[in-house]
């Protein structure tokens, strides 16, 4: 698990939980982003961001992983 503040302003940090789980030969990968009532005012609008971003960024390191 890791804070995650991706910004560099000063603000409430969330948390990544990332598992990785062996499936037969194969890798699967859950992450878990959480503790968005640390934010505030603004946590539906970044969780949101963050829900449509993930896919591609794990999309990404999938097809890194497996070249």
């Amino acid at each position: 698990m890791l804070a995650w503040n991706p910004s560099r302003e000063e603000r409430p940090r969330t948390e990544i939980e990332v598992r990785f789980t062996d499936e037969g030969g194969k890798t699967r990968v859950d992450l878990e982003h959480r503790g968005w009532e640390n934010v505030g005012d603004h946590a539906a609008e970044m969780r949101q961001g963050y829900e449509s971003g993930w896919p591609g960024v794990l999309a990404s390191y999938g097809e890194s992983a497996s070249s």
